[in-house]
């Protein structure tokens, strides 16, 4: 996770409870530190922010696609993006957008890269409009 998540504070109880159980099932190597360094932060308590759970879901849907620091699950790394999604996530939106556009990961759709897409636009993705303008021509 970049150096501004390491003090990312979360929401709820929920957010710390599915990053522990996604490190004991996939026994995650961090490449930035310890994986007790990357929860000391979730421990101090509730944070202000509110996109903290749907953030630490779209670094974890990340890792799995990637294969950082723990084995490829594009199933379960779609899923972890889909729920960050949900929440309103821009980039979770975006991915979702892209996945479903370029048939990456998912089945292409152009109705469904097309909803993602204004869902990142309604939540604030920079390059949403300009994609969504180019998905019409």
């Amino acid at each position: 996770m970049p150096s501004e998540g390491r003090g990312h504070r979360f929401e709820s109880c929920r957010a710390r409870h599915s990053l522990r159980s996604f490190h004991a099932k996939h026994r995650i190597s961090c490449p930035f530190g310890a994986f007790s360094n990357f929860l000391d932060p979730l421990d101090q308590g509730v944070g202000a922010s509110g996109q903290g759970e749907a953030h630490a879901q779209h670094s974890l849907g990340e890792m799995l696609l990637s294969g950082r620091g723990v084995e490829p699950n594009i199933a379960e790394g779609i899923e972890w993006i889909e729920r960050a999604a949900s929440q309103g996530h821009a980039s979770a939106c975006a991915d979702l957008g892209r996945f479903y556009d370029t048939g990456k990961y998912l089945e292409k759709d152009p109705d469904r890269a097309r909803y993602w897409w204004q869902q990142a636009a309604r939540h604030g993705y920079p390059q949403a409009r300009a994609i969504i303008e180019a998905l019409g021509r």
